[in-house]
């Protein structure tokens, strides 16, 4: 399993939204979304065979890192973020609340296994 194209898409922040082929498309920022479903991919990735266990925990951490930021003080979580790492929207139980809740029971699974 090769995560070079993850590593591409990734940024100081967590990963980019879109892409064209290889490169990010940094005009269209970051979304909470794909964080979340990165998180979900690299908690499952952890330990494997021949999987760069090194990329797994750098873009884990960034990826938790967006998660957190994402959380609002009452619980509900932004979804956009701007290139330059400004939220560009309100906090909202959302799909995207839904997916963040996902992704860090997910991780605490693969924590305790």
């Amino acid at each position: 399993m090769s995560l070079r194209h993850l590593e591409a898409l990734a940024g100081p922040i967590g990963i980019f939204e879109h892409a064209e082929f290889a490169s990010p498309r940094i005009e269209h920022g970051h979304c909470t979304d794909d964080n979340a479903r990165l998180f979900i991919a690299l908690a499952r990735g952890r330990g494997m065979v021949g999987v760069p266990q090194d990329a797994i925990r750098r873009l884990s951490g960034l990826a938790f890192q967006f998660l957190t930021d994402a959380i609002d003080a009452d619980g509900a979580v932004r979804n956009r973020r701007d290139s330059s790492g400004q939220w560009t929207d309100e906090a909202q139980i959302s799909d995207s609340w839904g997916r963040t809740v996902h992704a860090l029971g997910v991780a605490s699974v693969a924590d305790a296994a």
